[in-house]
């Protein structure tokens, strides 16, 4: 899905932070997230959103009643890729594992390492493949 809706996104002079899905069948939802440096308006994902269900459309991709949302990542984004990762060393991130480390699938700390294969958060070292999910913890001074 990255791949497909990558060019559209970059054509309409965004960066896509990340695609996922929520969801199966007929109540799933596709959600793509754009970023910019000036930050995201609602109407930057209106007209991405159009762009993208035209797209979507013709290429058949989305199962009926399935829907379509284009967001801002938001203050406490989920890192989807190892670059994105890199960005925010030494900020506080929580992480989901698909298995238990030191006893919890859960952890929460400062990021202080990352290469391509795995990245440290506060005592553990995590392989990317073992993570479900990760987000910044925003902080608001």
């Amino acid at each position: 899905m990255e791949r497909l809706v990558k060019p559209t996104v970059e054509h309409l002079g965004f960066e896509l932070w990340g695609v996922e899905r929520l969801g199966v069948g007929r109540r799933g939802k596709v959600r793509v997230y754009i970023e910019t440096e000036r930050g995201i308006t609602f109407d930057d994902c209106e007209t991405v959103s159009k762009q993208l269900m035209t797209l979507l459309d013709v290429e058949n991709v989305l199962a009926d009643n399935q829907s379509l949302e284009v967001s801002s990542p938001g203050l406490d984004r989920k890192l989807f890729r190892h670059d994105q990762y890199r960005l925010y060393v030494g900020e506080e991130i929580e992480v989901q594992l698909h298995f238990a480390v030191g006893g919890s699938r859960k952890l929460k700390g400062i990021l202080s390492e990352c290469n391509d294969d795995e990245f440290v958060i506060g005592e553990h070292r995590i392989q990317f493949d073992k993570v479900r999910s990760t987000r910044l913890v925003p902080h608001f001074d």
